[in-house]
């Protein structure tokens, strides 16, 4: 996230020492820690050289110039030596010392702005106070802040907050506009909050949550040591079941160091908690790696947005950025969020976990669980839920490249690849295309050869009931004169290069860049009807650095006379100089040079002067204004925490020269994604490359279909038979659980509960599922909402068809036992922001299998039942069209059931009415629905035989019958049209023959 100010030499100076602290530390075996050097401590290399050490320096000369030295010996990181082999280039081995104690010491109360003696402090509960330094360390860093404002304060009974703030002067922090109004931190971040924060945190009180008027109950306790300055938060065992242990520690920063550096430089910034070594750690976002488990190995990971798609060789981010990590403990969980935007590293060792961060302020949250899901909601209560996606983005998305030598040149081009997935019978319900139906690749543009043919396509289109997603980019009209744009280091406009060509930067953190966006998106709409955004340079990208961008330089779009020819990728416009990467690759286009030998500050990854771009935000409020009442869709491959609360993300550019590699880390990335708090998230099928393969690519499909978004790159299905029979059978399924993954995608704007999730997340109490690789995930749940479509195969075919139950139970009880599974489904016209209050969108069901002692029999039963709800979707704006009816009754299957049944009879229960009471049905009926519900109407159904080695039938053409085979039971009542209205309900009752 942008400040506004211009970039001084000091904030672009850090970017040289930057490039050694995200970089990986040595080997702990081969370095113990001692009172100078640590080999997980930041890097700061000693000697002339950025990386490795100058030729010929040794060992003895690192330590005479008083430097730590430490080859690196990871065998398992991406840059460790291969046994034998050289040390990477890319690691510092002699480097500053960098373990000297750095420390501050509680100087006085702060209340208000006014200060007392450290002796009327309370050890104890929140507070906030004036630390003064009392050791100060890395003088190579810049001079250190004297001063600090500390202070931990209660915003919610379950999330504590420590804020450590320059006691001096401001400093950037991340604003409140990036959050969603119902978000803890759209109000936590509010100036007006944080100025009365301090007050709200006074010794040995607690602060309310915003919006509240009576404190809540502390579910934790705090200490504070004052000489040196340290906090220790543990669980509240009693207040949340937790049991004590190593896992009742949540932060403990005794004996580590606080390093806090000031301007000029104002970049350096150190965290450290101890952490339980038998401590497993998940999330940090989205990198590079094909597991959810972090690795407590030192290796740092790495937040910095920037243009770099997923590689199995690396572990830094891909294109954004989530500092969430999740600690799971003997069974009990717990959460921190490092809330900063600059460039930031999270560093898990064996007993510690630190925070680096290259700007900004320390600002923790400590989400104390004690489940996995405790954690994710406290998370999403403290940046924003997930938004819930229009109903039709459920479906098979494509994205039109033209990378592989495809090219949409027209209007013509487009539907022939509609007609050929049509005739394909793989139905794709939105496309999207790269920008080659825009001039030159510039934003809210239609080329020449698109603006006659466009609207009409567009227009098929949506009477197909597809959509178009429109790819949003950069752009630059008035936006120069309106003070929108991003500025570099001598106050002119920061200059870059895309594919339009050179090119500027919206700043998304002022108001004009948001006014201007928003009237584009408006005015195209007229155009051009879109119906969502998917964006695909949403973290700053350039294809040059600093001073070379000024050069003239050739459009992007002059230099595509054809195909791309990956096979000489060394040759297009902009190899080699990527803003972040390149340092002395020689360029082979005319208008590039290399980056060697210009300032420093132009090549480092400092320069420019952001971190974040909060580009999701402002789409979602414009296509909220351009299309009002209607729920936006937002598609990023890159984001920061809380931009979940607005759009959906996907993986990005997966890969180029696919592998199977690619492919196996796919289920991570979307676990991750989903562990950074998005709800709609996908990795992408891509069938790219010499490498891959027609099965590779129908694995891919097939693989694809179980991700929350589904969504093609490139490469269309319907070009092998392999993927073309994979594509109509993993869709069919897909489309066979759609109302179950609608329901958890609601679910998750509710508690943050991730849609796909692994297996710990559900068993957390079982060690094994933490180390269970991420391809073996769960959706939960024991009663499945199913849909298949009956007429056609489309998101609104199967929301037309009647709705099924596949029910989980265990086989048939013992004698006094019971077996119960329960679940919701979440139903809406699928693409209003707000349901009207009062709506029916949440059926409840409700399943048991008994054992009645007295007949000697089993029973079961499944209630059904549909109360009106409050708001359906929580969002603030919109009032929300009336919802359609829900659909009849379909199948229900009981999985569990292995016996002859008879007595089966469907009853429908409504509110009120002249009907028999429901306790008559049942005195356990009575307690599950309203006073008051009548029996409307009962009907039997024909006996079950059990067929000997029969397998399950498919449904009924008569309706009514129900059907048994080993483990399993059907009851067809589709030809029963058995209704599902508002305020009724439906039981299903069987017993044992």
């Amino acid at each position: 996230m942008p400040a506004r100010r211009p970039a001084g030499p000091g904030l672009l100076a850090l970017g040289l020492a930057l490039l050694a602290l995200c970089s990986l530390a040595a080997s702990q075996q081969a370095f113990v820690e001692d009172a100078t050097c640590y080999w997980a401590g930041p890097r700061v290399p000693c000697g002339s050289r950025q990386h490795k050490p100058d030729p010929g320096l040794s060992e003895a000369n690192c330590r005479a110039a008083g430097c730590c030295w430490a080859p690196p010996a990871f065998a398992d990181a991406p840059h460790g030596a291969p046994p034998g082999g050289p040390a990477p280039a890319d690691l510092p081995w002699c480097f500053a010392t960098n373990n000297a104690p750095s420390t501050y010491s509680v100087a006085g109360l702060i209340s208000g702005a006014n200060s007392t003696a450290p002796t009327a402090l309370a050890a104890t509960g929140p507070f906030a106070a004036l630390l003064h330094q009392t050791n100060a360390t890395s003088a190579e860093l810049g001079p250190d802040v004297p001063a600090l404002h500390a202070e931990v304060a209660s915003v919610a009974p379950d999330i504590l907050r420590l804020r450590l703030l320059d006691a001096s002067e401001p400093r950037w922090q991340v604003p409140a506009s990036l959050y969603h109004p119902t978000s803890l931190l759209s109000q936590l971040l509010n100036p007006a909050a944080n100025a009365t924060s301090a007050a709200a945190a006074a010794p040995g009180g607690t602060s309310a949550s915003p919006g509240s008027t009576a404190a809540p109950p502390l579910q934790y306790a705090l200490q504070r040591s004052d000489q040196p300055f340290a906090v220790v938060v543990t669980r509240n065992a009693s207040g949340l079941g937790a049991s004590p242990g190593p896992s009742a520690t949540l932060l403990n920063t005794t004996s580590t160091r606080l390093v806090y550096k000031a301007r000029p430089w104002d970049q350096y910034l150190e965290l450290t908690t101890w952490l339980s070594p038998s401590a497993v750690l998940f999330g940090g976002g989205s990198p590079n790696r094909g597991t959810t488990v972090v690795p407590r190995t030192g290796y740092p990971l790495v937040s910095w947005n920037r243009d770099f798609r997923p590689n199995p060789t690396e572990t830094v981010n891909s294109y954004g950025t989530s500092t969430l990590i999740i600690a799971v403990d003997g069974g009990v969980a717990h959460g921190y969020l490092m809330l900063n935007s600059n460039g930031l590293e999270v560093v898990p060792q064996p007993d510690r976990l630190t925070w680096r961060m290259i700007g900004g302020v320390v600002d923790l949250f400590i989400l104390s669980g004690p489940t996995p899901l405790d954690v994710m909601r406290q998370y999403a209560e403290l940046v924003g839920r997930p938004a819930l996606p229009p109903y039709w983005a459920l479906g098979l998305n494509h994205r039109f490249t033209p990378a592989l030598g495809t090219t949409y040149k027209d209007c013509s081009a487009w539907e022939q690849v509609m007609a050929n997935y049509s005739a394909a019978g793989v139905p794709v319900e939105a496309f999207s295309d790269w920008g080659d139906s825009t001039d030159s690749f510039r934003l809210f543009t239609l080329g020449p050869a698109w603006r006659d043919c466009w609207p009409a396509a567009l227009a098929g289109l949506h009477a197909r009931g597809q959509r178009w997603v429109d790819p949003s980019w950069q752009f630059y009209t008035a936006a120069q004169q309106q003070g929108a744009l991003l500025l570099d280091a001598y106050n002119n406009s920061l200059l870059g290069q895309l594919f339009p060509g050179p090119s500027t930067f919206l700043d998304w953190a002022s108001q004009p860049a948001l006014q201007l966006f928003g009237q584009g998106m408006k005015q195209f709409a007229s155009l051009a009807p879109f119906d969502g955004a998917a964006v695909s340079y949403a973290e700053p990208t350039s294809f040059c650095a600093g001073d070379v961008c000024d050069l003239a330089m050739q459009t992007f779009a002059d230099n595509l006379t054809g195909p791309w020819d990956w096979e000489a990728l060394g040759t297009c416009p902009w190899c080699g100089c990527y803003m972040v990467e390149c340092r002395s690759v020689q360029c082979t286009h005319s208008g590039c040079t290399s980056l060697e030998g210009l300032p420093a500050q132009e090549g480092s990854l400092a320069f420019p002067p952001y971190a974040i771009n909060s580009l999701n935000v402002g789409v979602y409020s414009s296509l909220l204004a351009t299309r009002p009442g209607m729920r936006p869709f937002v598609m990023s491959r890159s984001g920061f925490p809380g931009d979940s609360a607005f759009a959906a993300t996907w993986n990005g550019n997966a890969c180029w020269d696919c592998h199977y590699e690619d492919l196996a880390m796919g289920p991570a990335q979307v676990i991750n994604m989903g562990l950074s708090g998005y709800g709609l998230a996908g990795a992408d099928i891509s069938c790219l490359g010499k490498h891959y393969t027609p099965l590779m690519c129908a694995q891919w499909v097939a693989t694809a279909a179980f991700y929350p978004l589904m969504r093609v790159h490139d490469q269309e299905l319907y070009r092998w038979p392999e993927s073309t029979v994979a594509a109509r059978a993993a869709l069919a399924l897909r489309f066979w659980l759609l109302p179950y993954i609608y329901s958890l995608l609601y679910t998750g704007t509710q508690t943050g509960a991730p849609a796909l999730r692994p297996l710990w997340m559900a068993f957390p109490e079982d060690n094994n599922t933490l180390a269970i690789p991420a391809a073996n995930t769960t959706w939960g749940g024991s009663i499945l909402p199913i849909q298949p479509a009956h007429k056609g195969n489309t998101t609104a075919a199967v929301k037309a068809s009647p709705l099924s139950f596949l029910v989980a139970l265990p086989a048939l009880v013992p004698e006094n036992a019971t077996a119960d599974a329960g679940g919701d489904v979440f139903n809406d016209d699928g693409e209003s922001l707000q349901a009207p209050a009062g709506s029916c969108t949440l059926l409840n069901a409700t399943a048991t299998i008994a054992y009645d002692a007295p007949s000697g029999r089993h029973n079961g039963t499944l209630l059904l039942w549909l109360a009106p709800q409050g708001s359906g979707q929580a969002m603030p704006q919109g009032a929300g069209a009336p919802l359609p009816a829900w659909p009849q009754l379909g199948n229900v299957t009981i999985l569990g059931w292995s016996v002859p049944v008879s007595n089966a009879t469907v009853a429908v229960l409504q509110s009120g009415g002249s009907g028999p009471s429901a306790a008559d049905v049942g005195a356990d009926l009575a307690a599950a629905v309203p006073a008051g519900t009548t029996v409307a109407s009962t009907s039997t159904i024909p006996p079950c035989p059990m067929p000997t080695g029969a397998a399950l039938p498919g449904p009924a053409q008569g309706g009514g019958a129900c059907c048994a085979s080993a483990g399993s039971l059907l009851f067809d009542l589709a030809g029963m049209h058995v209704p599902l209205n508002c305020g009724s309900g439906v039981l299903l009752t069987w017993q044992e023959a």
